[in-house]
Order: C-alpha cells, then structure tokens, then sequence
C-alpha cells in the first residue's frame, strides 16, 4: 500500500533540498567545471586568503539554499493557488 503524501511529510521521506536536481543537460558539466575552477584557484591562494576564499564558498553556498527555498515556496504557492481559483470559480472547461 502507498503512504500518503501526508504521511510521507510527516514520516520524513519526502525531502525537496535533496529531490530538487536540474533537468539541464550541461547542470553536472557546469558544477565540475565550477568546482575545478575553485580548486584550482585555491591552489595558487596564499594561506591567510584560502580561509577567506572558503568562508566566501559558504556564503554563497547559503544564498543559493536560501534562493532555492524561496523557489520552492513560490511554486508551492503558486500551485495551490491554481487548485483554489479551479475548484471556486464555475467556469468549464471547453
């Protein structure tokens, strides 16, 4: 038998941060080339900027959940937005 997506919220099996993955097909190249790029500009850091260099990496990285939070929230949102107007409203469909 299938949980219901209640249950599922409820028990923790559903977790967005981590089902959420882009669908572009250059997504995984961009991200190796980004982090390639990264490690290879750590390299060449002097010791007293790398810690700054990580501390800038988490900062971003913080944004960038809090963009995707944010995100999700708006289509969560938005959805339940659409179902409301198409259950009150008593137009047909053609």
């Amino acid at each position: 038998m299938r949980k219901s997506i209640l249950k599922q919220l409820y028990d923790g099996d559903i977790y967005p941060a981590e089902a959420i993955v882009p669908q572009e097909p250059d997504y995984r190249k961009h991200c190796y080339e980004s982090e390639r790029l990264a490690e290879k500009f750590r390299k060449g850091l002097l010791p007293e900027h790398k810690k700054q260099f990580e501390e800038i990496i988490q900062l971003e990285e913080r944004i960038s959940n809090m963009q995707t939070f944010e995100s999700f929230a708006y289509g969560f949102r938005l959805g339940i937005a659409l179902m409301t107007d198409i259950f009150l409203t008593d137009n047909k469909v053609v």
